[in-house]
């Protein structure tokens, strides 16, 4: 009895193993040309640009940068920009050289009179309009134990 149930496993893995070989080459056969079946991704043509020619100038170089704002934005002193980030125990204020943005985070209670002390201390370094800069003002209020 015992040799009969290892016979019959032994014809069902022989079985499972003939129908998945079937399933594979069935399955293999109807792919259009290009695809995988779900075995990763389909390759693909890649077109490339032909190569740049010529030469580099020499000279000194910058930093490339983007250009300042328009549209009504004032651009930044340099003389301010060297002073930054700069903080108080009520705001601080960093520049984003990249977006030419100023952040202004505000710890006080009394926002309305810490945003006039930071439109004062602008206009302290040189900034005419301090109203027109490009201000991203945010609230961080400190824990204190």
């Amino acid at each position: 009895m015992e040799r009969k149930y290892k016979i019959l496993i032994l014809v069902i893995i022989i079985l499972a193993l003939v129908l998945s070989l079937v399933d594979a080459l069935t399955n293999r056969s109807t792919l259009k040309e290009g695809e995988q079946g779900g075995r990763g991704p389909t390759p693909t043509t890649m077109r490339v640009s032909p190569p740049v020619t010529g030469t580099v100038p020499s000279g000194p170089t910058s930093p490339i940068s983007p250009p300042p704002p328009t549209g009504g934005k004032t651009a930044l002193p340099q003389a301010l920009i060297a002073k930054l980030p700069y903080a108080t125990g009520d705001y601080s204020i960093e520049y984003f050289p990249d977006t030419h943005q100023l952040s202004v985070t505000v710890y006080s209670a009394d926002s309305s009179v810490t945003e006039k002390e930071v439109y004062d201390w602008l206009s302290k370094q040189g900034v005419a309009d301090p109203m027109s800069l490009d201000i991203l003002w945010s609230r961080n209020r400190r824990f204190v134990r």
